[in-house]
């Protein structure tokens, strides 16, 4: 996960792609069969290289159900340069009854999956290799014209992002540090992880990888670039470390807006701490959980901007209160 976690700041963002694809969330695997955005086949080629870990990103336009339009970018470190080369070849063997050719781009082997099967959209997956790393990405739409473009625009991106990085290898997982600068040990310590199960997310990001894990990618860079935001320590509850202390209690102004503007969110205090910002948000139903809402609270003290998300409402009151007095410390 912490390796993950490096590799996420270099990920591209799908926002960057298509500004509209805004919807939906990131995952972190260790296992192929755990990558829930990519086809079987795609979890196929990697568990056969070996794949080592990734982050895979899930995002479409909030007019998806209309337009089709989304996409799924994964980037993967698999063992080493030959593993990656492999599976792009993988591809290329395997697929050609699929095949879709890239505009001047012989480099770029993909494939086409039409729409049918309920899916309104189609897609084109193409595979690049840079060093160790894969990128699988996945665009799609009902307007067939946008895929290679949006296709070609991940590629370049991440070549150009992952220019100088040096992606940990298997060697190197047990010494990866877990805290930069302290801003891990400034979160509530979350509840011992069970044997066997895989966290997905925990530890330090820094700006870019954080990006990936919010609601809106494009609005909250720019909050973030407003008030400096630069790291940020997951525990319990984030921990985002601002320029200063006018910059924390902006980012708390508007991160409480957004909040508040949720369909049906309603106030709640902690008795005490009145500068905490919380709404109960209703949940709609699912069949993996019995939770009716959930519940959130943001608080800044200092330089820093807390931020808490739980179904159950006491609960999202006492970890709020135990980072005020964590925070209230703090340099």
């Amino acid at each position: 996960m912490l390796a993950a976690n490096m590799l996420s700041d270099r990920m591209v963002l799908p926002t960057e792609v298509d500004r509209s694809l805004t919807v939906g969330n990131p995952q972190i695997a260790v296992r192929a069969s755990n990558l829930v955005g990519l086809d079987g086949l795609d979890q196929d080629r990697l568990a056969k290289r070996g794949m080592l870990y990734g982050i895979s990103e899930i995002r479409e336009a909030p007019d998806r159900a209309t337009s089709g339009d989304g996409i799924t970018i994964t980037l993967v470190r698999m063992p080493d340069e030959v593993a990656a080369k492999g599976a792009v070849e993988d591809l290329r063997t395997q697929e050609r009854a699929r095949a879709v050719a890239i505009p001047g781009r012989d480099d770029l082997p993909a494939y086409r999956t039409p729409a049918g099967d309920n899916r309104i959209f189609t897609t084109i997956t193409g595979y690049a290799a840079f060093g160790p790393l894969l990128l699988i990405a996945s665009p799609r739409s009902k307007d067939e014209g946008k895929l290679a473009g949006w296709l070609t625009k991940a590629v370049d991106l991440q070549h150009d992002r992952l220019t100088g990085f040096t992606s940990p290898t298997s060697a190197d997982l047990a010494t990866l540090p877990a805290d930069n600068d302290g801003i891990v040990g400034l979160t509530v310590t979350p509840d011992r992880i069970e044997p066997g199960r895989f966290e997905q997310y925990w530890g330090f990001q820094t700006r870019t990888a954080q990006l990936h894990w919010m609601d809106d990618p494009t609005k909250a860079a720019a909050l973030f670039d407003e008030v400096g935001m630069d790291l940020v320590g997951v525990g319990k509850n984030a921990v985002y470390r601002t320029r200063d202390a006018q910059a924390a209690a902006r980012m708390l102004e508007q991160l409480a807006k957004d909040l508040a503007a949720e369909a049906g969110a309603t106030a709640f205090t902690i008795e005490g701490l009145p500068s905490a910002q919380c709404r109960s948000v209703p949940l709609t139903s699912s069949p993996y959980s019995s939770a009716t809402a959930k519940h959130t609270c943001y608080l800044a003290v200092g330089r820093y901007t807390s931020a808490y998300t739980g179904i159950q409402l006491e609960r999202t009151r006492q970890v709020t209160a135990a980072v005020y007095l964590i925070l209230r410390s703090a340099k």
